[in-house]
């Protein structure tokens, strides 16, 4: 695990045989952030999950995008 002002980034990794792999990251200021995440499954060999977001704060509105 990565933290600073700016940036986080995340990896876990399962310990058995076949493990599952999940890695996160955020980057972003005051303003804006841009995230992502990925799971990947080394016995099916194949991405479990995915996902992105968008975040923007502003003084009169705060707005989220997530696919």
């Amino acid at each position: 695990q990565y933290k600073n002002s700016y940036a986080a980034i995340t990896t876990a990794v399962g310990i058995t045989s076949a493990p599952l792999t999940e890695f996160s990251a955020v980057f972003g200021s005051g303003d804006i952030a841009l995230g992502s995440e990925i799971g990947f499954d080394t016995a099916l060999t194949s991405f479990t999950k995915y996902n992105v977001g968008f975040h923007v704060v502003k003084p009169d509105f705060s707005t989220s995008f997530f696919l």
